[in-house]
């Protein structure tokens, strides 16, 4: 019995310390026609000066009083506010550390701007959602998270992660990781007028089930129109469809993929402890963000459609060149998320942080450009044409 005894102690370890084998997901066939495609229409150009570069913590456009683009500079702490039609400088606007008009450190914060009078900065550190006017003035700041057992989220805005104003709230898109013993969200609703916020929308079953590497695979992208927003995890399949008054469950879920990109493999565990599973963060997290991911999720207004972005994957080598390793493509979605089409973009070209969206059309900073002239930020316009 001794010998049983041990033999079956042996096999429980033996189990125990096996790696649980990785999980491939398939993408079915989503397109039944390919007939959109992106088709580079024009040029913009903003004149940058010495501080600004193409790697910047947030870009915003907006159209009131006129067509505009606004810059986040964190390292001179001020917003650089440029004339979308000549690509000039109009002004600067100051962003001071302390007194009654500090935002305190401005690292990794965004910024969403209405006009000259409604702009609203995010403060990771604090967790406070500030207005300002043109002038730097703080017209009032909110607390994010006003008690000790609220959510755990990072509140870093920019292009993919959106802020929103609708009605009498603003929607913050904030980003999270999955930490079993921790709540998160990835929506903020706060009400401006009673200052009470709301957390919503929480890691899909498809991202907790499976070990898809760290941070990364939880990047969350929004878009909003109208009374509702669309929501694009990292390494999720599924766009969600929730409605702004009813955040609690997903009016629809639609899956999107790439034609260049068959599946989604997760890794394997080396033991059961989250949220590394065995690993050395300096091992898993290159290995996560060199496959492939949903970067963002766009509504583009003119021809009333959807793109939702994806990074292809890349080699060691790749990795290293940074942006100039990276290759984008465009998934096409109609207005019912159906896929029309794809357009894969050449490698090095574009950042895909780097972009606005108007009436004209999806304006991606282009790299090559840049690196020609470090003094213009060129963003090539690309609209949605069909055969």
């Amino acid at each position: 019995m001794g010998n049983k005894f041990k033999l079956y102690i042996i096999i429980i370890i033996a189990l125990i310390s096996c790696d649980e084998p990785s999980y491939v997901y398939q993408f079915p066939d989503t397109t039944n026609e390919e007939v959109a495609q992106l088709s580079k229409v024009g040029v913009k150009r903003i004149l940058l000066d010495s501080t600004l570069g193409i790697e910047n913590q947030s870009i915003v456009y907006y159209d009131d009083p006129t067509p505009r683009v606004s810059i986040l500079n964190g390292a001179l702490r001020r917003i650089h506010v440029f004339d979308y039609e000549n690509g000039r400088q109009l002004y600067t606007i100051p962003l001071e550390y302390e007194g009654k008009n500090g935002l305190g450190n401005i690292s990794n914060m965004g910024h969403y701007m209405i006009n000259e009078d409604s702009i609203f900065l995010t403060n990771h550190w604090e967790n406070r959602l500030y207005i300002i006017n043109k002038k730097g003035k703080v017209k009032t700041k909110f607390n994010l998270k006003p008690n000790v057992d609220s959510p755990n989220f990072y509140l870093m805005n920019n292009s993919i992660s959106k802020m929103h104003l609708s009605k009498s709230h603003i929607y913050i898109s904030v980003q999270s990781s999955f930490q079993p013993k921790l709540e998160s969200c990835y929506l903020l609703k706060l009400n401006l007028q009673d200052s009470t916020v709301s957390y919503h929308i929480n890691e899909p079953n498809f991202l907790t089930n499976h070990f898809w590497g760290v941070l990364t695979p939880f990047q969350f992208s929004t878009t909003f129109l109208e009374d509702t927003v669309v929501t694009s995890f990292a390494k999720n399949p599924d766009l969600e469809v929730y409605s702004l008054n009813d955040l609690k469950k997903p009016l629809s879920r639609h899956t999107t993929g790439s034609k260049f990109v068959s599946s989604f493999k997760s890794f394997s565990k080396k033991n059961t402890k989250p949220t590394l599973y065995g690993y050395s963060y300096n091992q898993i997290a290159p290995l996560t963000n060199r496959q492939a991911m949903f970067t963002s999720i766009d509504f583009i207004p003119k021809s009333k459609n959807y793109l939702r972005t994806m990074l292809l994957p890349r080699t060691v080598d790749q990795y290293e060149m940074r942006l100039n390793g990276m290759r984008l493509t465009y998934i096409i979605l109609n207005n019912k998320f159906d896929k029309i089409g794809e357009t894969k973009m050449p490698r090095g070209r574009y950042s895909y942080k780097t972009y606005f969206i108007n009436n004209k059309g999806l304006h991606i900073a282009n790299i090559e450009e840049y690196a020609k002239d470090e003094n213009t930020l060129t963003f090539d316009i690309y609209e949605i044409t069909y055969n």
